[in-house]
C-alpha cells in the first residue's frame, strides 16, 4: 500500500480486506471449478499430440487434438482474449487481458507437451480491448495467420464497413510487433487478410457467368459441383429481400471429399444464411449453422472435419436464452459433435 491511516477510515480498511478476501476465494473457487469439471470430463484424460483446435471459455485457453480427441487448459494466470495456432509448427499464440492491456504470448509444444510460455510485448495502452470486437455481434475479431507468416491483429471495425480497418502485426522471423495504419480493407493490402477476404469472399458463379466451371449456382437455387447438386437435400428458401439464392465462400476438405459453403438467403445490413457442408459426390448434405455467412469467424476444415460454432436459442417463460456451441463433423457421416459450450472465442489449425 502507498499510504495508510491518515484520513482513511479504521471501516474502509476493513472494507478493503473483506474486498481482497471475496476476490482471492472467487478465484480458488473458480479455479476449483475448473479442475472438476476437467477431471469429470473423459476428454482431458485422453492422449494430447498437439494442439489443432484452440478456445477461450471463461478466459481461460483450452487446446484440442482433433485426433485423439484430448483437451488441456493452459496454464495462464491473466485472461484470454483471442488465439491462433501456427499453421506450420505445434505452437500456440494468444493474446491476453493485463493491467487494461492487450499482450502477445507464445506457447511452443513438444510431443504433447508445452514448453515454457513466452511474452511478445503489449499492443500498447492505446489499444482498448474494444477496438478488437466486431460490432455485429462483440466477439473478438480474428486472430490469423498471413500466408508469409505473420500475424496479424485486426483492430478499429467500422460498421459501414462490416470489417476492421487497422491491425497491428507480429512478424516472427524479426520478432517484431507493429501496428499498421494502411486501410485493412483496401485490395493492396490483401497479404494481410484472412484466405476468404483475400478472394474477396468467392462468390460462386452463376450458371450464365461460370464458363464451364465445375462449381457454379444455377438460377433455379441449387448449387452444383461436377454436375452433382450439392444443395437438393438443404431445403433452402430465400426470402423476398434476394432474388434467388445464391452462395459463397466454398472451401474444400484436405482430400477434396468435402465442401463447405455459404448459401445466401436474406439480405440485410449484410447478406444471411446457414453454412452448409456435402460430400462431393452429393450426399451427406447437412446446414451447420442458421446464419453463419455473417459470422466473423468463419467454419474451417481441420482435415476432413468441419469446425464450426453455432448460435441457440429456446423460450424459457417469457423469454428466451441464448448460448452458442463449438462443433466439430465427423467425417464418415457429416454429422456435428460439440466440443464446449459457450467459448468466447476459438481457433483452429
Amino acid at each position: 500500500m502507498a499510504s495508510c491511516g491518515g484520513g482513511q477510515p479504521a471501516s474502509k480498511g476493513a472494507d478493503s480486506t473483506s474486498d481482497s478476501t471475496t476476490e482471492t476465494q472467487e478465484a480458488i473457487n473458480s479455479e476449483t471449478d475448473a479442475r472438476g469439471a476437467e477431471e469429470n470430463d473423459e476428454a482431458f484424460q485422453a492422449p494430447f499430440n498437439e494442439p489443432t483446435i484452440g478456445y477461450v471459455a471463461d478466459y481461460r485457453l483450452y487446446l484440442y487434438d482433433t485426433n485423439t480427441k484430448g483437451k488441456r487448459r493452459v496454464q495462464e494466470a491473466d485472461s484470454v482474449f483471442s488465439c491462433a495456432i501456427d499453421p506450420k509448427s505445434p505452437t500456440v499464440f494468444y493474446t491476453v487481458i493485463k493491467n487494461g492491456e492487450l499482450v502477445l504470448k507464445r506457447l511452443p509444444f513438444q510431443d504433447g507437451q508445452p514448453g515454457e510460455t513466452e511474452d511478445l510485448g503489449s499492443y500498447g495502452d492505446e489499444l482498448k480491448v474494444e477496438m478488437c470486437r466486431a460490432q455485429t455481434d462483440g466477439l473478438p475479431g480474428r486472430l490469423f495467420f498471413t500466408p508469409s507468416g505473420d500475424l496479424v491483429l485486426p483492430y478499429n471495425y467500422v460498421w459501414d464497413m462490416f470489417d476492421f480497418t487497422k491491425a497491428w502485426v507480429y512478424t516472427p522471423s524479426k520478432r517484431m510487433l507493429k501496428s499498421v495504419e494502411t486501410d485493412f480493407t483496401v485490395s493492396t493490402y490483401k497479404p494481410f487478410l484472412p484466405e476468404d477476404k483475400r478472394a474477396g469472399n468467392a462468390l460462386i458463379p452463376s450458371e450464365e457467368l461460370a464458363a464451364n466451371a465445375d462449381l457454379f449456382s444455377r438460377n433455379s437455387g441449387e448449387l452444383m459441383y461436377k454436375g452433382v447438386c450439392l444443395s437438393c437435400d438443404l431445403q433452402l428458401e430465400h426470402d423476398r429481400t434476394v432474388k434467388r439464392i445464391e452462395y459463397g465462400y466454398p472451401t474444400f476438405s484436405a482430400d477434396g471429399s468435402k465442401i463447405m459453403f455459404a448459401a445466401y438467403i436474406s439480405m440485410g445490413d449484410m447478406a444471411h444464411g446457414p453454412i452448409c457442408i456435402a460430400n462431393t459426390d452429393g450426399t451427406n448434405q447437412r446446414k451447420l449453422n442458421e446464419d453463419g455467412a455473417a459470422d466473423e469467424i468463419k467454419p474451417v476444415f481441420v482435415g476432413n472435419s468441419a469446425v464450426f460454432a453455432e448460435s441457440h436459442s429456446k423460450e424459457q417463460g417469457e423469454d428466451y436464452i441464448y448460448w452458442r456451441t463449438l462443433n466439430i463433423t465427423n467425417p464418415e457421416d457429416n454429422a456435428p459433435v460439440e466440443i464446449v459450450k459457450d467459448p468466447s472465442y476459438w481457433c483452429a489449425k
